[in-house]
């Protein structure tokens, strides 16, 4: 599979040929060479479960090849360098029927459509799930859902989203916001809160 390909694309390639193993993609936007570099997934599956290998042009132009276990996939995360280039990937995608498919990825769609906000721009989860626990939870928690800088808001709907609830965000406005969240989550509960995103750019890390 291309690198290139939109998670959209392999997801319906895969129900047409009635091949399982990606229903987790369903309403997970990006790519496939994206979501290799951070083991992009759902609570159905992620890239590591149905990897064989990948392919990556590193910064001195070689083509390195790497199967699965040397690609170093944990929550959200690959040790494949950042400065590679992924190019393509091998699947292992087993029977399925089309029916089987299509009532998993509805039934993850209809669950992040009821738990997700909407209507509102917004960059997706902002921060990981610590172990054994989840990331909105711990931020409903300290009572910061609505909580505002600027533009950016703790979205009502679900704490582990921060949306451009004004129209007008900025992104210093996120950046302190995420901070804010950190504070006092590490404030009540002992626990720093990784960042899911990544921060490029003068106002990142």
């Amino acid at each position: 599979m291309e690198a290139g390909a939109s998670t959209g694309k392999l997801l319906s390639f895969a129900t047409r040929e009635e091949l399982g193993g990606v229903e987790f993609l369903g309403g997970v936007p990006g790519t496939v060479g994206g979501g290799m570099i951070m083991n992009a997934g759902t609570y159905l599956g992620e890239f590591k479960d149905v990897t064989i290998s990948v392919d990556a042009v590193d910064d001195a132009g070689v083509l390195r090849h790497r199967e699965n276990a040397e690609c170093g996939f944990a929550y959200r995360h690959s040790t494949i360098p950042p400065s590679d280039v992924v190019v393509s990937a091998r699947l292992r995608l087993p029977s399925r029927p089309r029916a089987e498919i299509e009532t998993a990825v509805r039934d993850l769609r209809d669950r992040r459509r009821a738990r997700e906000p909407h209507g509102v721009p917004n960059a997706g989860s902002i921060f990981k799930n610590p172990p054994n626990d989840f990331a909105g939870r711990l931020i409903e928690q300290c009572g910061l859902k609505g909580r505002r800088v600027g533009g950016a808001e703790v979205s009502p709907a679900h704490a582990n989203w921060i949306v451009n609830a004004g129209g007008d965000a900025k992104a210093r406005d996120v950046l302190e916001l995420v901070e804010i969240v950190r504070a006092a989550v590490v404030e009540r509960f002992g626990v720093r809160l990784e960042l899911e995103v990544k921060v490029v750019g003068e106002d990142g890390p």
